[in-house]
């Protein structure tokens, strides 16, 4: 049973939220942000049921590199296939050219097929602007167990009764905006703005501490060398 004191510190946490203003440079379904996110074992297990049946894995390959792979452990990799997210600005033919890349390497490493996950952060130009987009591949024979592209248009035509599932808030939280959003009472939707504002405030730290080292440095350099 929730406390008083629980709820209410739940109510300004929520607050904080809506009144936190991420940066331009820092929205999510940008690389800088997104990646950091997306690569967190606390968002993995947001998206895999039980906890811990995903970790992130090396994404790196010789002809490019994949934005989030997630492997099940080794005991359980010939039960549960890898997972390949990509946030993508448009999706086009020579990134789906490079997703498909990607996945024929992750089935060299692991001997199985991934389910690729693409969130369309704007529009989809693979076969024409006149296209809409689409919730599957129908023929990824070959190089995907599925393969799925998510947008804002398959996000309209998808009904939700009660909270959402992990992967439509994931989507839905990188290609929205938590003011003013439709599902802002979602706990994961919640969770991932924690981690996002998270991830923001540690790096504002990080700036501030390596400002202060260089003004630490450029103060003992000045007394070394005293104007004439």
């Amino acid at each position: 049973m929730m406390t008083d004191k629980e709820d209410d510190q739940d109510h300004v946490e929520v607050d904080d939220l809506l009144t936190f203003e991420l940066p331009p440079y820092r929205l999510p379904g940008q690389d800088l942000l997104t990646k950091q996110i997306l690569k967190m074992q606390t968002t993995t297990d947001l998206l895999a049921v039980p906890k811990g049946t995903y970790a992130t894995a090396d994404s790196e390959w010789k002809d490019g590199r994949s934005d989030v792979l997630s492997v099940p452990p080794l005991g359980i990799q010939n039960s549960l296939p890898p997972i390949l997210i990509e946030v993508q600005k448009t999706v086009h033919e020579p990134f789906m050219q490079r997703l498909i890349d990607y996945a024929r390497n992750v089935y060299k490493t692991y001997k199985s097929y991934p389910i690729p996950f693409t969130v369309m952060v704007t529009k989809f130009k693979a076969m024409g602007d006149d296209h809409n987009c689409f919730h599957s591949i129908i023929c990824c024979d070959f190089w995907a167990k599925s393969c799925h592209l998510i947008s804002k248009t398959t996000m309209a035509t998808t009904e939700v009764d009660g909270n959402l599932r992990s992967l439509h808030a994931l989507s839905l939280f990188l290609i929205s905006t938590l003011y003013g959003h439709t599902y802002a009472n979602d706990p994961t939707i919640q969770r991932l703005y924690h981690i996002a504002k998270g991830c923001l405030e540690n790096h504002a730290r990080q700036e501030s501490n390596f400002a202060e080292s260089i003004d630490v440095i450029c103060s003992k350099q000045r007394k070394n060398f005293p104007e004439n």
